[in-house]
């Protein structure tokens, strides 16, 4: 799934905070909040392929 992963990234370069000076505590938990949102949507995008795989491997009657 492409979108969340853009999304996200889109989220997390353009946002106004990074205009703003915070302290390296408030970046920390920026950082360990977008690593896990990403590794959520990269566990989510991997069922999906897995999902597709197997649909596609049926056959078409049973699709």
């Amino acid at each position: 799934m492409a979108y969340p992963k853009l999304f996200w990234k889109i989220l997390f370069v353009f946002s106004p905070v990074d205009f703003i000076k915070l302290p390296p505590i408030v970046r920390t938990f920026e950082k360990k909040l977008y690593l896990q949102m990403k590794e959520l949507f990269d566990s989510i995008a991997t069922q999906n392929a897995e999902i597709h795989t197997i649909a596609n491997s049926l056959p078409p009657l049973l699709k």
